[in-house]
């Protein structure tokens, strides 16, 4: 106590002065910061406020009468004849092409041949008219346009 009434009013003002700083804003914070902070955002908010340079246009169309269509009663009673298309297969008067399978290969997962000089797997377009739906040890099956058929691998 003693060495508190040898310090000088100077020096006491001075080490309450940081105490006083903090609690006179959050003893006067109603007065003090709320005008600070309206202004603020009455300045901040102008320059962030959206403004409309456009046209505004109505979603929904103008209504409209609908229109109304007759039909008369020799319109709906127009007989067409029934017709019932039958799949058949088309006949093609060009002959196949000739393939020479050159190799196959048969793996446990995988077949290949090599057919004219290029590799095909199965499920392969061999030509924009067949495909290849099997690979077997000496031969292969092919679908396209002349129906299923088989080509033999010869030795």
């Amino acid at each position: 106590m003693e060495n508190i009434k040898n310090i000088s009013t100077k020096y006491l003002v001075l080490l309450i002065f940081p105490l006083l700083l903090v609690w006179i804003p959050l003893i006067l914070k109603e007065n003090i910061i709320s005008p600070v902070s309206k202004i603020l955002i009455d300045k901040l908010e102008n320059q962030f406020k959206v403004k409309k340079d456009y046209v505004e246009l109505s979603i929904l169309p103008p209504k409209e009468e609908p229109e109304l269509t007759i039909y008369t009663i020799a319109n709906s009673l127009e007989i067409k004849p029934y017709t019932k298309e039958i799949f058949t297969e088309k006949k093609v008067t060009e002959p196949p092409p000739n393939y020479k399978i050159s190799f196959i290969y048969i793996g446990i997962n995988k077949r290949f041949a090599i057919i004219n000089g290029k590799l095909y797997r199965e499920n392969d377009r061999i030509s924009k008219d067949e495909r290849i739906i099997r690979i077997e040890r000496n031969k292969i099956l092919l679908f396209g346009k002349w129906g299923e058929r088989w080509i033999e691998f010869i030795k």
